[in-house]
């Protein structure tokens, strides 16, 4: 009936400095984005109704709570290292890391969203995850 794309992503800047035990990388910039894939997002002319868009603007939603998730996630992650280089290289794996986690947790939720709301079909189960959204985005570490 209807599908929305999105794709979430992070790009990040860090910095090494020496300590008295090595040297330790931390993010200097960070920034996490989520973009609708137009392109590849559709709705069949028929089910476009309000309860199937509804539907698909939780997913959204969910991928949003995900992404506030993954920058609070990220957020004051420092790394040590012997040297400059390892420093920066176990950050970036360490950000790839939490990067595939926050995905993994993003993807079963949504797979949850849409197996207990029937894809939307369920009217009541649809209001309770719809509540359930609003708070995750209000706190994303309530989220599943």
């Amino acid at each position: 009936m209807a599908q929305i794309v999105y794709e979430l992503g992070f790009r990040y800047a860090c910095e090494a400095f020496p300590t008295a035990g090595g040297v330790v990388a931390f993010l200097t910039e960070l920034e996490a984005r989520l973009w609708v894939r137009r392109d590849l997002s559709w709705v069949y002319p028929w089910a476009r109704t309000p309860e199937v868009l509804r539907h698909e603007q939780g997913h959204l939603d969910i991928a949003e709570v995900y992404r506030r998730l993954l920058l609070e996630t990220l957020r004051g992650l420092r790394v040590e290292g012997r040297t400059p280089g390892e420093a920066i290289l176990r950050l970036g794996e360490r950000a790839r890391e939490i990067f595939r986690e926050v995905k993994e947790r993003m993807d079963r939720a949504q797979s949850l969203y849409d197996s207990a709301t029937a894809h939307g079909k369920d009217p009541s189960a649809q209001h309770e995850w719809e509540r359930k959204i609003a708070s995750w985005l209000q706190d994303p570490s309530l989220a599943p």
